[in-house]
């Protein structure tokens, strides 16, 4: 789209390569934040167009790229970074290589998707365990991309953006279809180890996963039971509590 602008001569302040990668020191996109950034540069009224008609459009621009609903025919993934707590600075590569070796990846590519949450819980402790004791607590931050970088370059029109509700917030729906965990090369460009949609809805995923959360999508079934199941308690204690009552009022009025 912003080729095609800038192409036709009427937006020559349509951005260049260079103004989004840099002209001398050109770097991949493994740091979400560069390109949102980027894109906030040019559209600094964004948040407030969106907020017309996109509830919570702060979150949505936290959790969700911009490609990913500008880029409607873009294969979707959500993506797991590890970052410190605090900072949010991401680890790259070289760090957890150096802690864990291939421990990570192995962990989240197990072959029995029921366990993909308590493994991944289980590598972040493992890590956490052989940092210096002074780091910072570690977590594990989602967010909604595109799984090919070269789809960032195929923005649609604005027109033709996702802004249905249901693309996201159904269950089931198809872009949580693929997740992985993201780590940074040492020239910037993202390392992506394929994990398992379960993660997204695993119980044990809450210990380890935070800020990522799709209503109606990513819905954890246990925590699910056990609403329905505190409610239906509450209900209960409240149901004896007035039968007894009833109870010790005949008493007293028979007596």
């Amino acid at each position: 789209m912003h080729g095609k602008a800038r192409a036709s001569g009427d937006h020559l302040d349509a951005p260049l390569c260079s103004e989004c990668h840099r002209a001398h020191d050109v770097q991949g996109t493994a740091h979400p934040e560069q390109v949102r950034a980027a894109c906030i540069g040019c559209h600094p009224t964004a948040e407030a167009l969106h907020a017309v008609w996109l509830p919570n459009a702060h979150l949505h621009l936290d959790a969700v790229s911009c490609a990913a609903c500008h880029a409607p025919m873009a294969q979707r993934v959500v993506t797991l970074r590890i970052v410190e707590e605090g900072s949010g600075r991401q680890l790259t590569e070289r760090e957890v290589v150096g802690l864990v070796g291939g421990d990570v990846a192995a962990a989240i590519s197990s072959a029995d998707s029921s366990e993909s949450g308590l493994n991944l819980w289980t590598a972040m402790r493992r890590l956490e365990s052989r940092r210096l004791s002074s780091a910072a607590k570690l977590d594990i931050v989602g967010r909604l991309e595109i799984a090919r970088g070269i789809d960032a370059h195929r923005l649609a029109n604005k027109s033709g953006a996702v802004r249905d509700c249901e693309s996201c917030h159904t269950n089931g729906s198809r872009v949580f279809d693929q997740v992985a965990l993201s780590l940074a090369r040492d020239d910037g460009r993202p390392k992506r180890f394929d994990g398992d949609q379960e993660m997204l809805t695993d119980a044990a995923s809450v210990l380890s996963i935070q800020g990522f959360y799709a209503l109606g999508a990513t819905r954890v079934a246990v925590l699910d039971w056990l609403l329905v199941l505190a409610v239906a308690g509450g209900l209960a204690v409240v149901a004896l509590h007035l039968t007894f009552r009833i109870r010790a009022a005949r008493a007293h009025k028979e007596g």
